[in-house]
C-alpha cells in the first residue's frame, strides 16, 4: 500500500476518534490503549506502529459502532 493510503486510513481513524472524544493530545494515552486491547499487542506505541490494513481494519470497526450509535461509549469503554 502507498503512503497516500495509509494516510488517508490515519486520517479516518482520527476523524473518528474525534467524534468519539478521544481527539487531541491529551487522550493520547486513551487512544493507545484502545489500540493495544483491539490489536491485542500492548508494545504499540504510536499510530506510526500500525500499518494501513490495520488502520483500515481499526476505522471500519469505529465506523461500524458510529452507525450502531456507541462509538463514544465502546470507544471508551475499552481504553479505561
Amino acid at each position: 500500500m502507498s503512503d497516500a493510503a495509509w494516510d488517508r486510513q490515519s486520517r479516518r481513524v482520527f476523524a473518528l476518534l474525534r467524534e468519539a472524544g478521544l481527539g487531541g493530545k491529551e487522550h493520547r494515552e486513551e487512544r493507545l490503549r484502545l489500540y493495544r486491547w483491539f490489536f491485542a499487542d500492548p508494545g504499540i506505541g504510536s499510530t506510526n506502529d500500525l500499518n494501513t490494513e490495520a488502520l483500515r481494519s481499526f476505522a471500519d470497526t469505529l465506523s461500524y459502532w458510529q452507525r450502531e450509535g456507541r462509538l463514544e461509549s465502546e470507544a471508551r469503554s475499552h481504553c479505561a
